[in-house]
């Protein structure tokens, strides 16, 4: 996905960067039901649904900004058991699941309370189906901050003109500009004005060249130049944020912040888009036939469209090529084996970006029952087991299902 070219990019110069526009209005065909919850339970559903319930997430692209809690309707909002609480700068939280209404929104210095809100409360009204980010935009000596609603839903109504075009958001609040021009062979957001926000997509695959410049001036280089990186997905959007002074030093008073990737798709399709994608890690490239033929095989295809959330760890086809011959063959020949080996890699539960951590940002170290009722505990650095399982990043993708793609096959314990 796109974040490893800012990976790259961020070593070359300093960065500033994107995108430009005003928050889209809300739409008002669909029905909004006021409510006031008072429990934290109530906002929250138990099984999250994109169609029914609304999404939303805070997005503090403040440079040295402080850590900060976020509140809805006066109590601090819950994402997947885990309170969002010390939430560090540009740290782009996951999505809550919410009924569709109008709720009171804020952010507080970390520990302080409402009595001291940096942001808000603001009204923000949510409709079903869509999904919106509050962008916290300022600097960090600032008193207050500035909210930027954005409804992600009407801005990817916009931007995307098949269902496999790959959407960029980007957030200027980068001091110094007025506007910022992205240009990857000529795909990108373009005339992006401090303080907005745009959406345009990007150009997939991983050879292309970059140019990111300010105020309409190509001689104007923020950065740019030749980008081979691991190539991007078909079907997802992601988010970026730049925060600081332009120019600015990188890791001084400049910086670039990035969302996890989005995607609307279920799993098998989300897994099938690989193929052909050109997206490689560490040189190798990365598909998931394999592990798409042992779901078919093994009946399992229903599991993962049937819309409940999941947490899925997907072998790459390079990780059931490292299996010896025999172990395969012995394998795809017995059905009921592939059925374990499915139900070893997924646990059924909403396990929201974050949650693997005590506090949104913090070191992984949680343990989950699978589906085939084996433990697995995913530590530091996306291990599983103790096991280094590759640093292929997570997608989450319809219903709150995250996909998380691994370089080694979990094979059960065998009884």
């Amino acid at each position: 996905m796109y974040h490893n070219l800012f990976r790259i990019t961020l070593l070359c110069t300093a960065i500033a960067i994107i995108l430009a526009g005003c928050a889209s209005p809300t739409p008002t065909s669909d029905p909004v039901t006021e409510v006031a919850p008072t429990t934290v339970s109530t906002m929250a559903p138990t099984v999250p649904n994109d169609a029914t319930q609304a999404r939303l997430r805070l997005a503090p692209f403040v440079l040295g900004g402080p850590f900060m809690d976020l509140f809805i309707n006066g109590v601090v909002a819950v994402n997947g058991g885990q309170e969002q609480v010390n939430i560090p700068d540009g740290y782009v939280t996951a999505y809550l699941f919410l009924v569709p209404g109008t709720y009171s929104i804020a952010v507080a210095l970390t520990g302080k309370g409402l009595a001291n809100a940096i942001l808000g409360p603001l009204d923000v009204t949510l409709v079903a189906a869509h999904r919106y980010t509050i962008a916290m935009l300022g600097q960090p000596d600032d008193q207050k901050f500035t909210p930027l609603v954005i409804d992600e839903t009407e801005a990817l109504h916009k931007a995307r003109t098949s269902a496999n075009q790959n959407i960029l958001f980007v957030v200027n609040n980068l001091v110094g500009t007025k506007t910022i021009d992205f240009d990857e062979d000529g795909h990108g957001p373009h005339g992006v004005v401090f303080g907005g926000f745009d959406a345009a997509p990007i150009q997939a695959g991983r050879h292309k060249n970059v140019a990111i410049t300010a105020d309409g001036d190509p001689n104007a280089l923020i950065d740019g130049g030749a980008y081979d990186g691991n190539g991007e997905l078909p079907g997802v959007d992601f988010m970026v944020g730049f925060m600081g002074h332009f120019p600015g030093a990188i890791g001084n008073d400049f910086d670039v912040s990035q969302s996890v990737p989005t995607s609307d798709l279920n799993t098998i399709d989300f897994l099938q888009g690989f193929s052909g994608a050109d997206f490689e890690s560490n040189g190798k490239a990365v598909t998931f036939n394999t592990f798409l033929s042992v779901i078919k095989t093994a009946g399992l295809t229903d599991l993962f469209k049937s819309g409940e959330p999941l947490l899925v760890l997907a072998p790459t086809d390079a990780a059931f090529a490292a299996l010896p011959k025999a172990t395969l063959d012995a394998l795809m020949a017995d059905p009921k084996a592939l059925a374990d080996l499915v139900h070893n890699h997924v646990v059924e539960a909403y396990v929201p970006r974050g949650s693997l951590a005590k506090t949104p940002g913090g070191g992984f170290n949680r343990t989950f029952t699978n589906i085939l009722g084996a433990q697995i505990t995913i530590g530091e650095g996306y291990t599983v087991n103790g096991i280094n399982v590759g640093d292929i990043d997570s997608t989450f993708i319809a219903n709150g299902t995250q996909v998380h793609p691994i370089t080694k096959v979990l094979l059960p314990l065998t009884k």
